[in-house]
C-alpha cells in the first residue's frame, strides 16, 4: 500500500483540493479522504499505519465477545478516576485475547511506565515482572510501538508477542491454559484459519470448566459454613 499526505496551504479550499486529485486519480472519491477533527486523524495512523494493528485485524472475531469494548469504556473510567493516564499503560494477556474473540477474561492486566502508581484498582491486574521471561521489560512494552497496537485509545500488546509469551510460560511451568491459549492464538493469526475454529472451542471449554468448578467449590463451601460444618470436613479431608 502506498499512502500520500498533502499538507493543503492556510486559505486553500479543501473541498477544491480534493475534487482536483480525484479527477487526477481517477478511482472515485476514496481515493482520498479528509478527517473532520485531530480524533479521527490520529485513530487512522496508529490503525493504518501500525503493522501489529494490522496483524490484529486480521486474527480478531468481530463476532464472538460481544462486551469486550464496553470493559474498556469502564477501564477508562477507573483509570480517569484513579488519575493515571492511557498513555501511560499496555493492556495484556487475557484482555488482548478477549479482544481477538478467543475467550472473555476474567480480569483486566496491564503494566506501566517507569512513572506508573503501583496503587491496586479494583478489577485490575498489575504485573510489570511477567514479560521478563521473554526479554521485555514493563516500560518497553509501553513506549516502543513495535510492541504495541492502538484500540480504542489505549496501547495493546502484539498478538505475535502475546503468543511468545504464551509458549515461553507454558515452557517454563506447564500450565495447561496457556498451552490452549497459544494454539488459539497462533490459529487466529494464521491465514487459512485451519483448525481455528476448534483450537478456540478448546480453550473455551477448559476456561467454562474452571469456572464452572469454581463456584461448585465456593457453593459448598458456603452450604458447610452455613450448617456450621466446615471446620470438621476440612479436619476429615486432611486426615486429623
Amino acid at each position: 500500500m502506498t499512502l500520500y499526505v498533502f499538507e493543503p496551504g492556510y486559505d486553500e479550499d479543501l473541498h477544491e483540493l480534493k475534487e482536483r486529485i480525484r479527477k487526477v486519480a481517477r478511482v472515485g472519491k476514496h481515493c482520498i479522504h479528509i478527517s473532520d477533527g485531530y480524533d479521527d486523524t490520529e485513530l487512522a495512523w496508529t490503525a493504518i499505519l501500525n503493522e501489529n494493528f494490522l496483524d490484529f485485524s486480521f486474527a480478531e472475531n468481530v463476532r464472538s465477545c460481544p462486551e469486550k469494548d464496553s470493559k474498556l469504556i469502564g477501564l477508562e473510567k477507573k483509570l480517569y478516576k484513579a488519575n493515571i493516564e492511557k498513555r501511560k499503560v499496555c493492556l495484556v494477556n487475557g484482555v488482548v485475547i478477549e479482544l481477538l474473540g478467543i475467550r472473555s477474561a476474567a480480569d483486566i492486566d496491564l503494566v506501566g511506565d517507569a512513572d506508573f502508581p503501583s496503587q491496586a484498582i479494583d478489577g485490575l491486574d498489575f504485573d510489570d515482572r511477567k514479560y521478563i521471561i521473554i526479554g521485555k521489560t514493563a516500560q518497553e512494552l509501553v513506549e516502543d510501538p513495535r510492541n504495541y497496537f492502538h484500540y480504542f485509545g489505549f496501547k495493546i500488546l502484539s498478538v505475535p508477542l502475546l503468543l511468545q509469551f504464551k509458549l515461553k510460560r507454558y515452557e517454563l511451568l506447564g500450565d495447561l491454559k496457556d498451552k490452549l491459549d497459544a494454539e488459539a492464538i497462533s490459529a487466529s493469526l494464521d491465514q487459512r484459519g485451519r483448525g481455528k475454529r476448534w483450537k478456540v472451542i478448546k480453550v473455551r471449554v477448559f476456561f467454562l470448566k474452571k469456572r464452572i468448578l469454581s463456584r461448585f467449590r465456593r457453593a459448598v463451601k458456603m452450604l458447610l459454613v452455613a450448617t456450621s460444618t466446615y471446620d470438621f470436613v476440612k479436619k476429615i479431608l486432611k486426615g486429623k
